[in-house]
Parts: structure tokens; C-alpha cells; sequence
């Protein structure tokens, strides 16, 4: 997948997320600003991407491995960066998660290995094999011999 559409994919999640109690919190804009500028996307091409007609669902599929288990941890970065976790914030991740090919239960795996300290980045090592559990099982597309 291209870096645009994985960009659009992260940040729409991620704007969807901040939303999702009615209102983003300065907490929130804050660190969406900040991953914003780690990527060096100005802010008219933040706007496109959240502005993009494109659902995260839709996106996911294209996404690979790595890309969606940042994009959990950003999520679950940001659903604690306002030091309030509400069931409309879980919900929503629980069902990005489901988009990304994990249960929804993985939020609560990502919950406990990702610092609420928003600039500390976790050990993606360690969080992409403990998410290995939580996988989804792969439907066989072929009858195996």
C-alpha cells in the first residue's frame, strides 16, 4: 500500500477515535499533531486525509502487518492521552482491531504494554508477538491436501 493510503487509514483512525466522545480533547490534538509531524505531513494534507472518502475498513485489507499494529498502538496511545478511557473509545478500537485481523480483546493486551507517555515509543518487538495470540483465524481459501 502506497505511504499516502497508509497515512489515510492511520490518521481517518485516528481522528474517528478523538471523536468519538463528541469532541478531541487538547490532549488528543496534541498527539495527533505530534505523529502528524513525525511523518512531516503538513496540516492541509492531515485535512485531506481525514476529508478522504475512504473507510479505514476499506483500507485495512491493503495494509500490511506492521502498519496495523502501529496503528493499534497509536489508537491505544491516544484513547489514554486525555487520562479518560471511555467504552466509546474501547468500542471503536475493539472494532479497528477486528478491521486489522484481532479480536477485540488485543485493546486490552495493547492497553497494559503501551505507556501513556505519548512521545515514548513501545517495543514493537515484543507487542507484535504478544498480538499473535490474538489473531483472528485466516479462513482457507483452498481446501488444504
Amino acid at each position: 500500500m502506497s505511504a499516502e493510503k497508509t497515512n489515510a487509514a492511520k490518521f481517518k483512525a485516528l481522528i474517528a477515535l478523538a471523536r468519538a466522545d463528541g469532541e478531541i480533547d487538547m490532549h488528543e490534538k496534541i498527539f495527533i499533531d505530534y505523529l502528524a509531524e513525525r511523518q512531516d505531513l503538513s496540516m492541509k494534507e492531515l485535512k485531506e486525509y481525514v476529508n478522504s472518502t475512504h473507510k479505514f475498513s476499506d483500507l485495512a485489507d491493503e495494509l500490511d502487518e506492521d502498519d496495523k499494529v502501529e496503528i493499534l498502538v497509536h489508537l491505544v496511545k491516544l484513547m489514554k492521552a486525555d487520562g479518560k478511557i471511555l467504552d466509546s473509545e474501547t468500542s471503536y478500537c475493539e472494532k479497528i482491531a477486528r478491521d486489522c485481523g484481532y479480536r477485540p480483546n488485543s485493546i486490552g493486551f495493547l492497553s497494559g504494554a503501551v505507556n501513556d507517555n505519548p512521545r515514548i515509543d513501545p517495543n514493537f518487538t515484543y507487542i507484535k508477538q504478544g498480538l499473535k495470540k490474538y489473531k483472528l483465524a485466516q479462513l482457507y481459501t483452498t481446501v488444504p491436501s
